[in-house]
């Protein structure tokens, strides 16, 4: 009859939408998790920033040995102090604007899968009481 096939047409083509919002719902859910082609940058090991700001300090002394500053030890860990703490702060600068990004590419992932996912649970609700009245 005339009732039963709106009822099957409208249960498939709900069905198919149920389908889609769940793969779509999924494929945000894997990319806010897996976070393949998005990778957080990391400040250096504390191994590797102590060997940086001796690095910094032993380019200074040699710098004022050379030039013949007086109290060269103490001018050279005053400015490796100085440029470590800059160092520093670029790091944490560009690390943490890079992973902020990912982040928030990543939050963004999350609510718009909330947003499918909801949809999809009314679109089986209503498939469910298709097929009930069926």
């Amino acid at each position: 009859t005339e009732g039963n096939l709106f009822m099957n047409i409208s249960t498939i083509i709900l069905t198919s939408l149920y389908a889609i919002t769940m793969t779509i719902t999924i494929s945000l859910l894997m990319r806010m998790f897996v976070n393949v082609f998005k990778k957080y940058r990391y400040l250096p090991s504390p191994l590797d920033l102590k060997k940086r700001e001796l690095e910094l300090f032993n380019h200074y002394l040699n710098y004022y040995k050379s030039e013949k500053y007086k109290k060269p030890k103490e001018k050279a860990s005053k400015r490796a102090k100085k440029q470590f703490n800059k160092d520093m702060l670029n790091y944490y600068i560009e690390y943490a604007s890079q992973n902020q990004k990912i982040n928030d590419s990543r939050i963004k992932d999350f609510y718009t899968s909330r947003k499918f996912l909801i949809f999809s649970i009314i679109l089986i609700t209503i498939i469910g009481i298709l097929l009930i009245i069926k």
